[in-house]
């Protein structure tokens, strides 16, 4: 088992795109941090989601405030390592400060922020056995737009928690 750290904010303020894995050992405690393949870009208020031994980076965006609607996936080969990254089906729209959460075979896209503002939408892609996704559609929305929040699939459930909505932080669960 390992750990990743994809991207994010670097010293200087700049968006990164180094990957760095850790071994998650027997007593829960991590192995030191090696490097891991790059990601294509340098990315920050992304989402990543590890589904059936694949790795998937979604959106995010720059400094400069330009939003990515990539989705890029990494095959977690037998050591643990991560393989070259690859482009796969783009996202709907540009998406930043997202969340991404894998349930019933899907990928869910929920909330962030597009180029016309914060988003209640809900996006899936179903995820073929070969790690592709098989096209993009809109799903139930949010009951308000969100960024910045945490999605989590549990007991048969999409459940959504905190976040922004452009005006005050939330601390409402759906």
């Amino acid at each position: 088992d390992r750990l990743f750290a994809i991207g994010g904010l670097g010293e200087g303020g700049y968006e990164e795109e180094t990957v760095f894995q850790a071994a998650i050992e027997a007593d829960c405690t991590l192995g030191p941090w090696e490097p891991a393949p790059s990601l294509p870009n340098g990315v920050f208020d992304h989402a990543s989601v590890a589904i059936q031994g694949n790795l998937f980076v979604t959106g995010g965006r720059t400094i400069n405030l330009y939003k990515y609607d990539t989705v890029y996936r990494s095959k977690v080969i037998a050591n643990g390592d991560l393989g070259t990254w690859s482009e796969l089906s783009s996202l709907p729209a540009p998406l930043s400060a997202h969340a991404a959460v894998f349930a019933q075979d899907h990928l869910f896209v929920v909330g962030g922020i597009s180029a016309t503002g914060t988003l209640s939408a809900t996006h899936s892609a179903h995820v073929i056995s070969n790690g592709a996704l098989a096209g993009w559609s809109e799903t139930t929305a949010l009951p308000h737009p969100l960024y910045e929040h945490a999605s989590v699939f549990a007991d048969g459930r999409l459940l959504v928690a905190g976040g922004h909505d452009g005006s005050m932080v939330q601390d409402r669960l759906y």
